[in-house]
């Protein structure tokens, strides 16, 4: 029986190619998408981009949204591990931070928690350089580390590089 990867953002173009690497490893792949109607859309995608891969029923798809903690059980149902790469990224540069801010917080611990209560055995989290590179004045000055971390209040921070910031410190703060 092949182990079930749960793989958030499956729309996300990260998210595609990590898809395609579980499915060509043998995994079986579930996506999460804010609406099943672009399952259709991106099983295409990842068959056009990997002719080679014919997913099959080794991909499957649920419905979930990042600021819905209860759409996320049913999704982790049979899941032993957890891609999480799904993050808010906006088209234009939000007039109100929390409108990208929130999102990634909240979702990021939505994800962490169904997890826990699914007892899935490992969760991975994409990061980015924008959890601990930004706001750094010099940032030539050092070899960044798992100990540096962005300031989100910094100055000449984006909506963008806070949420990634806080929603990565979030994730850190949530385990036991």
């Amino acid at each position: 029986m092949k182990d079930v990867v749960l793989v958030t953002g499956a729309s996300g173009y990260v998210a595609g190619h990590c898809i395609l690497l579980l499915l060509s490893n043998g995994y079986k792949v579930r996506g999460t998408l804010r609406s099943l109607r672009r399952a259709d859309e991106v099983r295409q995608w990842l068959t056009k981009a990997r002719r080679e891969i014919d997913p099959g029923e080794d991909l499957s798809f649920a419905e979930a949204e990042l600021t819905d903690a209860r759409s996320w059980g049913a999704a982790m149902e049979g899941v032993r591990y957890v891609l999480h790469v799904a993050s808010p990224i906006p088209s234009s540069m939000p007039k109100n931070p929390d409108d990208l801010i929130v999102p990634a917080r909240e979702g990021t611990l939505n994800v962490m928690r169904a997890a826990s209560r699914a007892s899935v055995q490992r969760v991975v989290q994409t990061s980015s350089l924008s959890a601990i590179f930004h706001g750094c004045d010099d940032p030539n000055s050092h070899l960044f580390t798992e100990a540096d971390w962005t300031d989100p209040d910094h100055k000449d921070n984006v909506p963008y590089t806070r949420s990634k910031a806080i929603a990565e410190r979030a994730a850190w703060a949530e385990l036991p």
